[in-house]
């Protein structure tokens, strides 16, 4: 966040340096200065979740969640047994959050 205040590019590619030290993966870099945004995002009062598809949009204008990422998606539900969120319920109950 030391960054934060010298803007969004030098802010988001302080993280993606500081990442490097860590993670070999471009796109863990990628990651980290989208999760470094969004952080700054909210700490200047922004709505984080709102802000996602333009953040994401600064690194690349045509990304789309490829299929393959949420296929497997599934989310336990303690204390449910063996009931499972899968993505198409996520989704949903995205849909239902008050806007």
């Amino acid at each position: 966040m030391y960054f934060a205040a010298q803007g969004r590019e030098a802010s988001m590619d302080a993280a993606r340096q500081i990442a490097k030290l860590t993670h070999g993966d471009p796109a863990a870099w990628e990651g980290t200065a989208i999760l470094h945004e969004l952080v700054r995002l909210a700490l200047d009062g922004e709505d984080p979740i709102g802000a996602l598809p333009e953040v994401i949009g600064l690194i690349d204008p045509d990304f789309r969640v490829p299929a393959r990422w949420v296929r497997d998606l599934h989310v336990p539900m303690p204390g449910w047994g063996d009931r499972v969120l899968r993505y198409e319920d996520l989704v949903e109950m995205a849909e239902r959050l008050p806007r």
